[in-house]
C-alpha cells in the first residue's frame, strides 16, 4: 500500500512538472508572437510616415503650398481615422470570430 502511494505522489509530481512545462512552452510561443507582431507594427507605422511625408512634400510641389500638401495628407489621414472608427465593432467581431474558430475545437 505504501509503495501505490508514493508512486501516486511521484506519478501527481510528474503530471505539476509536465504542466508548468507546457504553460512556459506556451507563454514563449506567445511571447514570441507579440514581439514579431510589435516588431511589424513598428515598421508599418514608419512606412506609413514616410509615405504620408513624402505624399505630402510631393503634394505640397503640385499645390504650390507646403500647408496645402500637408494639409491634404493631413485631411487624408483623418478620414482614413474616421472609417476606421466606424468599421472598427465589424473588423472586431470577425477578428475575434476568426481566432475562435481557429482556437476551439468542436
Amino acid at each position: 500500500m505504501e509503495q501505490i502511494k508514493k508512486e501516486a505522489l511521484k506519478y501527481l509530481e510528474m503530471q505539476i512538472r509536465y504542466c508548468k512545462f507546457e504553460l512556459v512552452e506556451q507563454l514563449a510561443k506567445k511571447r514570441a508572437r507579440l514581439m514579431v507582431r510589435a516588431l511589424l507594427t513598428l515598421i508599418v507605422l514608419v512606412l506609413v510616415f514616410f509615405l504620408g511625408l513624402t505624399l505630402a512634400l510631393y503634394l505640397s510641389e503640385i499645390l504650390g503650398s507646403l500647408y496645402k500638401g500637408f494639409g491634404v495628407v493631413s485631411l487624408l489621414f483623418a478620414l482614413f481615422t474616421i472609417i476606421g472608427f466606424i468599421i472598427r465593432k465589424p473588423m472586431i467581431n470577425f477578428f475575434f470570430k476568426d481566432y475562435l474558430d481557429k482556437n476551439i475545437p468542436s
